[in-house]
């Protein structure tokens, strides 16, 4: 009837499109992927903690894969990447 195509890619991958069908791994044979910040206590500022749980709130893996992509693919600047991420997020300030 027709060709499937098919690839194993983790969540980050800069490779997958929107245009792709993600199948439930409902063996649970691939591994979740998690972003965790860590801070030392030592150098931490007062509402560091807020600060985080707010950019972990809506950080997701579609944002960083798109990241990654702009970094790698476009060759922007990781800075420029986070910060246009930010400001869109509604977190600058």
């Amino acid at each position: 009837k027709g060709d499937v195509d098919c690839a194993v890619l983790h969540g980050l991958d800069i490779n997958i499109t929107a245009d792709m069908s993600v199948l439930e791994d409902d063996l649970g044979l691939a591994t979740d992927e998690a972003v965790v910040p860590l801070l030392a206590a030592a150098t931490a500022s007062p509402g560091a903690s807020q600060i985080i749980d707010s950019v972990s709130s809506k950080l997701g893996t579609g944002d960083i894969r798109e990241m990654l992509r702009r970094i790698v693919v476009d060759k922007q600047a990781p800075n420029v990447v986070a910060g246009a991420w930010i400001s869109a997020a509604g977190l600058a300030g």
